[in-house]
């Protein structure tokens, strides 16, 4: 769907009623837009057809189409409010949902999963089955972002039998990417299978930047193999904005993962340097705590050898929230003073590492 059709579509849905259902409707749009790689103007005016259409800005409705129509835009501003609602206000389970999914697209995974598994249980419990996959879908790539592939694949492998016996295709296609990611992280070789099947489908529909989720699978799976060259070639994918598998929010995902490719397998680390600045910016402008995660363990693997080892130290001071990339800290950090000869003092980090990371089921990281 181009752009001038997400408006369009936004338009009559806003038109067709009242106002809470219009702004419901617009809704719709809103994850299509995300996926669609809308241009500036077309978020600008949805978003404005949405504010026209609701009645609060602390509606978890209209958080979530601003979360997933211009997350870099008003991330800030739905963090903001998501954090003082979800102290009790939020009790419905179409509310939570709407809440986590869009603390999700804003990257603030730790605010999102809590609201996320309330509205699971919810509709667990009521048999509502087709919002039940939505959820773990989500539920399952944000426990992927925070590298927790045990809670990944619990969530995912419930999405996906859900998803196949209602019939929800594209569903079934995300939460295979995430399965993906799990299997590769495993060392399973069914990583390769679930990716494929998960990219014919994006192909077969048109919905080429959902393949940088493909991407991001392929590239943790390689990465996780130790073929970091390999890793590299297919993360650069999703942040090329010639390449169909592109995508400009999605590719956040895998700014770690690029670091570590480029570093281990000795490729042009001023791409992955240009990247972290830029993402480095939207993690200031949106106060995302998971992007400031990536950007601070990019920056440490990238640093220049004077000062290395306050920056190690520094880094592991403000990484409590976010086992898998405070693990990741500990075991460079680790390896770096092993390579110094410095063998018992490295024995602390890479046992803390290796117990944490064990742990999140990331095997072979």
């Amino acid at each position: 769907m181009c752009s001038s059709d997400l408006t369009k579509v936004a338009s009559d849905l806003a038109a067709a009623g009242d106002r809470m259902r219009a702004l419901a409707s617009v809704n719709e749009v809103a994850l299509l837009a995300f996926w669609a790689n809308a241009d500036d103007k077309t978020r600008r005016q949805i978003i404005a057809i949405a504010d026209e259409a609701t009645a609060s800005r602390d509606d978890p409705d209209f958080l979530h189409l601003l979360g997933f129509v211009d997350p870099v835009g008003q991330g800030r501003e739905v963090i903001e409010r998501l954090t003082a609602l979800r102290s009790g206000r939020l009790s419905s389970p179409s509310d939570l949902h709407m809440a986590g999914s869009a603390a999700a697209g804003v990257w603030a995974d730790d605010l999102a999963l809590p609201l996320l598994r309330g509205a699971s249980e919810a509709y667990r419990g009521s048999g509502e089955l087709e919002r039940l996959v939505t959820v773990r879908t989500f539920e399952a790539w944000a426990h992927v972002r925070r590298g927790e592939i045990r809670a990944a694949y619990t969530a995912a492998s419930e999405a996906a039998g859900l998803a196949a016996e209602t019939r929800q295709a594209s569903y079934l296609a995300t939460v295979n990417a995430a399965l993906s990611v799990v299997a590769g992280e495993r060392g399973d070789p069914n990583a390769d299978k679930l990716a494929a099947e998960a990219e014919a489908h994006f192909l077969a529909v048109g919905a080429h930047p959902m393949l940088s989720m493909v991407e991001v699978a392929r590239g943790r799976t390689a990465l996780a193999g130790e073929r970091f060259s390999e890793a590299f070639d297919h993360l650069a994918r999703v942040f090329d904005p010639s390449d169909i598998a592109y995508h400009p929010h999605a590719c956040s995902w895998a700014l770690a993962d690029i670091a570590d490719a480029a570093v281990y397998g000795e490729r042009d680390l001023g791409v992955v340097r240009d990247l972290i600045g830029e993402w480095e910016a939207v993690a200031a402008r949106t106060g995302s705590g998971y992007l400031r995660a990536l950007v601070t363990y990019g920056r440490i693997l990238l640093a220049d050898e004077s000062g290395a080892e306050q920056q190690f130290a520094a880094a592991l001071a403000v990484m409590p929230g976010w086992p898998a990339y405070r693990a990741r800290i500990q075991l460079a950090y680790g390896t770096w003073l092993r390579r110094r000869r410095r063998t018992a003092q490295a024995r602390g980090p890479l046992r803390e590492a290796a117990n944490t990371l064990s742990a999140l089921g990331l095997l072979r990281l």
